[in-house]
């Protein structure tokens, strides 16, 4: 059975087709252009943001989604190189980090996020739906090793 934001983003597809949005499968714009998020606790219908898109007559939304895989993890384990002394600190760091990252396999094969948005006076409005254990998942990929 499919995780819940991967139905949302198939969802979100035949959204899209059914309503003839051209799609613009890609990263998103950068922190500096103004964007403004959809706030689906007033309003959890997503086919209601794409209403919105037509009444302002556009015709192109972005799409773009995270597929969380077992190499998405593999990628950030680390460890520690070759010549490279650790303090007990530090290798206990690496350590928790490693185990703590191997606690996200869990939810390889789910897509971690999904993001539909466009562009209307050049503020981008976006529609999106992330895990609270992706969220995590970066906080944990953000964390400094301690110094020696």
């Amino acid at each position: 059975m499919a995780d819940e934001i991967t139905v949302l983003k198939d969802r979100l597809l035949d959204s899209i087709r059914r309503e003839n949005f051209t799609v613009f499968y890609g990263a998103f714009p950068t922190d500096n252009l103004p964007q403004l998020a959809w706030n689906s606790d007033l309003e959890p219908d997503p086919d209601r943001f794409f209403q919105f898109a037509k009444a302002q007559n556009l015709r192109v939304v972005y799409l773009n989604w995270v597929p969380f895989t077992a190499e998405t993890i593999d990628q950030n384990v680390l460890e520690a190189g070759e010549g490279q002394n650790l303090s007990a600190a530090q290798t206990d760091w690496l350590t928790d980090r490693n185990n703590r990252l191997e606690e996200f396999r869990q939810f390889a094969g789910q897509t971690a996020s999904v993001r539909v948005g466009f562009l209307l006076d050049g503020v981008f409005h976006f529609y999106e739906r992330v895990y609270d254990w992706y969220d995590a998942f970066g906080t944990l990929l953000e964390e400094e090793q301690p110094e020696a």
